[in-house]
């Protein structure tokens, strides 16, 4: 299939016949990379019977609900977005297994999609990589009875790249992504407002430099910017650098940092 390698190919058709075998599967679509494979994937075998499903919760960045829709599109499968309004105290207290609690939620939001269009297996996009590091969302996704086709069939990060490249896909290289909490302390209560802000943020950071990783981290009158260190280089533009500082304050930070270390997936877990 599309010339893939010979050391997954095999551990990806197995996958293919896997998912052809569920008849029906709703695929949480987060529009980052691996979910967005799996449901390319899931539309080869299953074009008719695969259902994305995106749920915006107010701490979802909402560029990320707009690309699932445009991997949805691409593959001309159905795709929902279903919301959950309520900002869960639990959850806005930001506490260490946020994602766990996060997750239960949005889980049981799909689950009740699932059986009004009569849809049992529910796939999820987590990769063998996401076996290591700190994960408190794979309980709540082990807990609900939710599929993760990629640790099944041992398939990680570096091979969904290969088959998204290997398939044309416009984001194989496409960074990762997470909740706009993880942009927060552990235990720091989090807003509406303080969301919305640091959203705005990332998004100001992105355009001024014009790159498409980044995380503001927030400490209410401090900014850290985590970029990667292939793009330090753009900072030695100290005109536009003064701007992009000047807009950032605007936003209510006082200082505004760099993390000399760069971007680093969990760093707010130290």
């Amino acid at each position: 299939m599309f010339n893939l390698p010979e050391e997954i190919e095999g551990r990806v058709n197995q996958l293919l016949e896997w998912i052809r075998k569920r008849g029906k599967v709703v695929v949480l679509m987060s529009g980052g990379l691996d979910s967005g494979v799996l449901a390319y994937l899931s539309s080869l075998v299953l074009p008719d019977s695969t259902y994305g499903v995106t749920v915006k919760t107010a701490y979802t960045v909402e560029e990320s609900v707009e690309e699932a829709s445009r991997m949805a599109g691409l593959f001309n499968i159905s795709h929902r977005v279903l919301e959950l309004n309520d900002f869960d105290e639990r959850v806005s207290g930001n506490p260490v297994d946020r994602c766990y609690l996060c997750k239960k939620l949005i889980i049981r939001r799909v689950k009740l999609f699932a059986a009004e269009i009569g849809v049992e297996s529910i796939l999820d996009g987590s990769n063998l990589d996401d076996l290591t590091g700190y994960r408190p969302g794979r309980r709540a996704l082990e807990e609900e009875g939710v599929w993760s086709p990629f640790i099944l069939f041992k398939l990680g990060k570096r091979d969904l790249r290969v088959i998204a490249s290997k398939a044309g896909l416009y984001f194989h290289d496409k960074p990762s992504e997470s909740c706009l909490l993880t942009r927060f302390p552990y235990n720091t209560h989090v807003t509406l407002s303080d969301l919305k802000r640091v959203e705005v943020a990332e998004s100001l950071v992105k355009s001024f430099l014009n790159v498409r990783l980044v995380r503001v981290r927030d400490y209410g009158w401090l900014c850290r910017l985590e970029l990667d260190l292939n793009d330090f280089h753009l900072l030695l533009d100290r005109g536009k650098v003064s701007r992009l500082v000047e807009e950032l304050k605007k936003l209510g930070y006082k200082y505004v940092t760099l993390d000399l270390e760069g971007y680093r997936s969990g760093s707010m877990d130290v």
